[in-house]
C-alpha cells in the first residue's frame, strides 16, 4: 500500500512537537479523527493532546485541561486535504493550560508585535492593533483572575508584574485590604514603570541610571511594613525577569555593533561593550547586596532563602568580558609585535573564527562553538604570543626589585597574560608576584589586629581618620572598610593573574579568610555600638537622650 504523505505530514508535525519518534505515532494513521481532518471538508481542525507517557490523544474538538500540552492543526479553507494542499492549507497553533492563556500569548507575542512593525499607516492597522491591545488587556486580566494560584507565571517582563498589580487595583471585587496594597505598591513602583515601558529604546548611559532606580524601588518594595509583605518568591522572579530585561536591552544595543573590525568605530564598540559589562555587574552585586545582606538582616521581612543569582546576567556578562579580554589582547599584542608579524595580524585574520558567530548570544547550544572559536583565536596567536612574552619578560626583569610596580604592570596587561603562551613564559615573575600578594596579606593582618586590638596609631603606626563629628565607631568602621577594599583587590587580581599557580590556593585561603574575619569584626562591632546605644538613650544618666515635645 503506497505511503498516504498527507498522514506522513500530519503525525511528523505531532511527533516533533511532543519530541516522539514518529514511529511511535504510526498506530494513530488509521484513527478516525485523523481521517475525518484528511477527508472531510467540513472538518475543521484535528487536536493532538499529550497523553501519559508517551501517548497521544486526537480529536476533532480542542479539549484542553490545567497543565495539558495540545497541537492543534486548523484548515484556512474547508477543503478536503489533498498532498498539493498539505502545505499550504494546514495552520498550526499550540495551546497550553488554557485556549484563553493560549490566545493572550499569542497575541502579545505575535501578532501585536507583527502589526507594530508593520510599515502601513492606514487607518485600519490603527485600528486593528487598537483593538488587539484592549483584547490583550482584557484577557490578561481575565487569565489572572481564573487562576490567581499561578499568576508568578504570566509575569515575564516588569511591565507584567506592574500591570499585575494595575489589575488587583482596578478589579472593584477584591477586598478593600487587596485595592489598597495594590495601589500602594504601584505608588512605589511609579519611579521605574516609565523606564520599563520604554526599555528596550533606551541607551546605555540611561540603563545605568535605571538600573539604580530600580534597586531603590525594589528595595522600598520589600521593606514597606504599611500593608502585607511583598512575597518572597514573587521576588525572586521579580529579580530573574529584571535580570534578564536588563540582558535583552544591552544586547539589542549591541547588536548592530561590528565587533570584530579595527575600523574607527572600534573605539566606541568597546566603549559600548564596557557600559555594558558594568551594567551587569551594578545589577548583580546590587541584587547579591539586597538578598544576602540588607533585606536577610531587615527583621521586619527578612530575606529566607539563598542570595539570589541571575544565572543568565551572569553569563552574559562574562560572555562582554571574554569579548573585551579578546580585543584588549589583540590590540596589546599589536603594540608588542615587529612590522612584519603585524602583517599576519589582520583582524579579518585572526578574528575570522568568530565572524560567523552572533557573539552576544548566550545558550547551551552555541557555547561549543563560542569556546572552539576561541581556541582557534589562541592558536593564530601561538607565535606572536611567544613574541610578546619575551619582551614582557625583560620588561619585567627590569622592575624585578619594584614589586609594587610591577603589580601595576601586571594588571595592565591583564588580558595579555591570561593567555596561555604568555603565562607560562612569564611563570617565574608571577611566582614572584604572588610572594609579594601573600607579604601584602600578612601586612593587612596585622593591621587588622591592630585595629581590634586599638593599637591603631600607637608606636608609629597608622591612624584612624576622625573627623570633627565623627565617633570612634565610625572610624573604626571605615578602617576595616578599607582593609577590606585592599583584601578584595588582592583577592580579584591573584584569581586573574595567578589563579593556575601551585601557592595560589594559600594565598586565597589567607585572604578569604581575612575578609570574612574583617565582616564579622564589622558586624559584632555594629551590634555592639547599636545595644550601647540604646541603653544610653533609656538611662537618663547619659548625655545621650532624646526628647520629645
Amino acid at each position: 500500500m503506497p505511503e498516504d504523505i498527507r498522514k506522513t505530514h500530519v503525525l511528523n508535525t505531532i511527533a516533533n512537537y511532543f519530541g516522539f519518534d514518529y514511529d511511535a505515532l504510526t498506530p494513530l494513521s488509521d484513527h478516525r479523527a485523523l481521517g475525518n481532518f484528511l477527508d472531510d471538508a467540513n472538518c475543521p481542525l484535528l487536536s493532538a493532546t499529550r497523553g501519559h507517557k508517551h501517548s497521544v490523544n486526537l480529536s476533532n474538538e480542542i479539549k484542553v485541561t490545567e497543565g495539558s500540552q495540545c497541537l492543534v492543526q486548523f484548515k484556512v479553507r474547508p477543503d478536503v486535504i489533498t498532498p498539493e494542499n498539505v502545505h499550504t492549507n494546514i495552520f498550526l497553533s499550540s495551546m497550553i493550560d488554557s485556549p484563553l492563556d493560549s490566545l493572550y500569548y499569542m497575541i502579545k507575542s505575535v501578532f501585536t508585535p507583527a502589526l507594530r512593525d508593520n510599515k502601513s499607516n492606514s487607518s485600519t492597522n490603527q485600528q486593528i492593533q487598537t483593538s488587539l491591545n484592549e483584547l490583550e488587556q482584557i484577557l490578561r486580566a481575565v487569565g489572572k483572575k481564573s487562576d490567581s494560584n499561578s499568576t508568578i507565571g504570566n509575569v515575564f517582563h516588569p511591565k507584567d508584574e506592574i500591570n499585575y498589580w494595575i489589575d488587583i487595583a482596578q478589579n472593584t471585587s477584591n477586598r478593600s485590604k487587596d485595592i489598597e496594597r495594590a495601589k500602594y505598591f504601584l505608588e512605589l513602583l511609579d519611579p521605574i514603570k516609565a523606564d520599563f515601558n520604554k526599555l528596550e529604546n533606551l541607551t546605555l548611559t540611561e540603563l545605568v541610571e535605571v538600573v539604580d532606580k530600580t534597586q531603590d524601588a525594589y528595595d522600598e518594595l520589600w521593606k514597606q511594613v504599611e500593608h502585607d509583605e511583598y512575597p518572597e518568591q514573587r521576588m525572586k522572579n521579580l529579580l530573574s525577569i529584571t535580570s534578564n530585561a536588563f540582558v535583552q536591552t544591552v544586547q539589542k544595543q549591541l547588536s548592530n555593533i561590528d565587533l570584530w573590525s579595527d575600523s574607527k568605530d572600534s573605539i566606541k564598540s568597546r566603549e559600548y561593550l564596557r557600559n555594558g559589562a558594568t551594567i551587569c555587574e551594578q545589577w548583580s552585586l546590587s541584587i547579591e547586596r539586597l538578598t544576602g545582606t540588607y533585606w536577610r538582616n531587615y527583621n521586619p521581612h527578612p530575606w529566607k532563602g539563598e542570595p539570589f543569582k541571575a544565572t543568565y546576567l551572569l553569563q552574559f556578562k562574562k560572555r562582554l568580558n571574554e569579548i573585551i579580554s579578546i580585543r584588549s589582547s589583540y590590540e596589546q599584542s599589536i603594540r608588542f609585535s615587529s612590522t612584519t608579524n603585524k602583517e599576519n595580524l589582520s583582524p579579518k585574520k585572526v578574528f575570522a573564527p568568530f565572524m560567523n558567530l552572533n557573539a552576544i548570544q548566550i545558550d547551551p547550544y552555541t557555547d561549543s562553538q563560542w569556546y572552539s572559536a576561541m581556541n582557534q583565536f589562541e592558536n593564530l596567536m601561538t607565535n606572536t604570543d611567544r613574541d610578546v612574552a619575551k619582551q614582557l619578560r625583560e620588561h619585567f626583569q627590569t622592575i624585578r626589585s619594584n614589586p609594587q610596580q610591577m603589580l601595576v604592570d601586571f594588571k595592565r596587561y591583564s588580558d595579555l597574560i591570561q593567555r596561555e603562551t604568555i603565562r607560562k613564559d612569564l611563570a617565574s615573575e608571577r611566582e614572584l608576584l604572588l610572594g609579594q600578594l601573600e607579604s601584602d596579606i600578612r601586612t593587612l593582618t596585622d593591621e587588622f589586629n591592630n585595629l581590634t586590638n586599638g593599637r591603631m596609631g600607637v608606636g608609629g603606626k597608622k591612624s584612624i581618620t576622625r573627623g570633627v563629628n565623627r565617633t570612634v565607631i565610625a572610624g573604626l568602621l571605615d578602617a576595616s572598610r578599607q582593609i577590606e577594599t585592599k583584601v578584595n583587590n588582592i583577592i580579584t587580581d591573584g584569581e586573574k593573574l595567578l589563579g593556575d599557580l601551585s601557592g595560589y590556593a594559600r594565598v586565597a585561603s589567607l585572604a578569604k579568610q581575612l575578609k570574612q574575619d574583617l565582616i564579622n569584626w564589622r558586624k559584632d562591632k555594629f551590634r555592639e555600638w547599636c545595644q550601647d546605644t540604646i541603653h544610653a538613650i533609656d538611662d537618663p544618666k547619659q548625655e545621650l537622650r532624646f526628647y520629645f515635645y
